[in-house]
C-alpha cells in the first residue's frame, strides 16, 4: 500500500492577508453604503473624504465591518455641517420671439 499522500505545510500568514483583504473591502463597501444617502435630504454624499482611523476586533466578520462603516459614515455626516447642493444645468432654449416672454417666464420659476 501506499503511504497516505501529505499535504504541504499552509502558511498561515496567507490566510491572515486574506482576512484582511477581506475586512478592507468590506469597509470601503460599507463606505460606499453610507454616502449613498446624506442625513437631510437622503441625497448621495458627493465630496466627502473619509478617512478610517482605526480599526478593532479582527476577528469580526467582514459584514459586521461593512455595517460598522455604513454606520459610522452616517454618525459623521449627521454630526458634520453638510450642504444640499442645487443642481446646475446648461440648457439651450429656442423660441418664437412672441412666445420669448413666456418661456422666460417659465424658465426662472
Amino acid at each position: 500500500a501506499k503511504p497516505a499522500k501529505k499535504d504541504a505545510p499552509r502558511d498561515p500568514s496567507k490566510g491572515a492577508k486574506k482576512a484582511v483583504q477581506d475586512v478592507k473591502a468590506a469597509i470601503a463597501a460599507g463606505i460606499t453604503d453610507g454616502l449613498r444617502a446624506g442625513p437631510r435630504t437622503g441625497m448621495p454624499l458627493i465630496r466627502t473624504r473619509v478617512t478610517l482611523l482605526e480599526a478593532a476586533d479582527l476577528d469580526a466578520s467582514p459584514i459586521a465591518f461593512r455595517a460598522a462603516a455604513t454606520r459610522a459614515v452616517m454618525e459623521g455626516a449627521r454630526a458634520a455641517s453638510t450642504e444640499t447642493l442645487e443642481p446646475v444645468m446648461a440648457v439651450a432654449v429656442t423660441a418664437e420671439e412672441s412666445d420669448l416672454g413666456a418661456v422666460l417666464s417659465d424658465l426662472s420659476a
